[in-house]
């Protein structure tokens, strides 16, 4: 109604809307962002494998991108909050191959180490310059939240990838993770 009797107040008013939607937004994540899901509270390793399985064959499926996932070393148990960064790690990772890389493949490895667990996700995509990445405003948290998800449980991740030849994301986590 404002908008052409009174511009300078409209503006005023879409501003705000959009400053709250933005708050809002930022809210849902911090509270999706601590809850685990069901599957992965009983924290056996068993339990992330099977949630891996299950998001590679939803992305392939939904992608046509072909997605395998490789469990290497022995299983341990992995709190649900570990377990919970992990798949979402690898969630955000085939996201960005889906959305960015071009690839027809992807692998998924869950390593289990005696001191920690490494998730690595593969693509034969068009790879790109990780020295001159810039995030920028995306909808979800892209490789930022990766690593962010990863230093907050005393880990780090790493992006090896160039023009044309692929991205490998590797992640690694302490098992006993600090909280």
């Amino acid at each position: 109604q404002h908008w052409t009797a009174r511009p300078s107040a409209a503006h005023e008013y879409v501003g705000q809307a959009a400053l709250t939607a933005r708050d809002s937004l930022d809210e849902v994540r911090r509270v999706v962002s601590d809850l685990a899901p069901a599957d992965l509270a009983d924290g056996s390793g068993a339990a992330l494998e099977a949630a891996l399985y299950r998001t590679g064959e939803q992305v392939a499926l939904d992608s046509g991108i072909s997605v395998s996932v490789r469990i290497h070393g022995e299983p341990q148990p992995i709190s649900p909050e570990v377990s919970t960064a992990l798949l979402r790690c690898a969630r955000g990772a085939l996201a960005n191959v889906v959305e960015h890389a071009a690839a027809t493949e992807a692998t998924v490895s869950l390593t289990y180490q005696p001191e920690s667990v490494s998730l690595d996700v593969r693509d034969n995509g068009i790879g790109f310059d990780p020295a001159s990445f810039t995030p920028g405003p995306t909808r979800g948290r892209g490789l930022t939240g990766i690593d962010h998800r990863a230093q907050h449980f005393g880990g780090r991740s790493a992006v090896e990838s160039a023009p044309g030849e692929g991205t490998v994301l590797a992640v690694l986590i302490p098992i006993t993770a600090p909280r």
